[in-house]
Parts: structure tokens; C-alpha cells; sequence
């Protein structure tokens, strides 16, 4: 989480995809931050966990898409897309 925060502050991106469990910092905080540095970053977030009980704060105020594991690359990349506003509806 911190060396993504870091890479993106010298790289800016459109969409950050990240997994909630990870270490240094989850991807909830990671998320929140990036949003909080960089408003109009988009946001995947993925989780093996039950989405329902992330905390106080809603997951739509965290993430823009959801992914839950496991999942096909196919969703990831159209989610990734569909966040960039590059999706085309199959």
C-alpha cells in the first residue's frame, strides 16, 4: 500500500486496482487514500472476504468496482476497462 501510494504520486493513474489484505497498509486505507490525494482515481478493489462487513465505512465510498476471489481474467479486465471508461458491453 505505501509503495503504491509512492508510485502513484510519481506515476499518476486512472484506475487503482487493489486487493484488500495486504500488508503495510490494507487496501481500504490504500483506496481512501489515493482518493483523498487524488479525487478523480477510479478504484478496484478485490477480496477473498465477505464484502458486507468491511467496517464503517460503505464500500461504495471505497471502491468503484468490486471483484470477489476467485475470478476469471475476464472480469478483471473488463472491470479495469469499465473504470477507465474504455468497456465496451458484450
Amino acid at each position: 500500500g505505501l509503495a503504491a501510494l509512492e508510485m502513484l504520486g510519481v506515476q499518476p493513474a486512472t484506475v487503482l486496482v487493489t486487493d484488500l489484505s495486504m500488508p503495510d497498509m490494507s487496501g481500504i486505507d490504500l483506496a481512501l487514500e489515493a482518493r483523498n490525494r487524488w479525487p478523480e482515481i477510479r478504484t478496484v478493489l478485490m477480496t477473498g472476504a465477505d464484502l458486507s462487513s468491511l467496517g464503517d465505512v460503505p464500500i461504495e465510498q471505497i471502491g468503484d468496482f468490486t471483484l470477489s476471489k476467485p475470478f476469471e481474467i475476464d472480469e478483471l479486465v473488463y472491470l479495469v476497462e469499465s473504470a477507465a471508461g474504455l468497456a465496451v458491453k458484450k
